[in-house]
């Protein structure tokens, strides 16, 4: 849960644990965001969306679902996963990017 709001011309929401995540809509004020868990990226760089730690993993073939603890909340994450991949390690501090096409804004009623 959180708010929308436009900064420099973007639809931004805010959640309440503090994290800002560009989203495609033309809603304004407090709302839900729906975020999917094969949309999220794990990155190293510096422009990310939200950080968190993972607090447990599962291995599903050819992609590793990662519990991460984001604030208060907990998501998933599903990473593709090949024979070469790092596989990341449990209370390892991630970081996500989101695609702002891929998310969902759910208006409270």
């Amino acid at each position: 849960k959180g708010n929308i709001r436009k900064e420099d011309n973007l639809s931004i929401f805010e959640s309440e644990e503090g994290f800002k995540i560009p989203v495609d809509s033309e809603t304004a004020g407090s709302c839900s965001l729906l975020l999917r868990p094969h949309t999220l990226n794990i990155t190293q760089d510096d422009d990310f969306h939200m950080d968190g730690v993972i607090k447990n993993k599962e291995f599903l073939g050819s992609m590793v679902r990662y519990f991460v603890n984001i604030g208060t909340r907990e998501i998933i994450v599903d990473s593709i996963h090949s024979k070469n991949s790092e596989v990341l390690g449990i209370n390892e501090k991630i970081y996500l990017k989101t695609n702002k096409t891929e998310n969902y804004v759910l208006n409270n009623e």
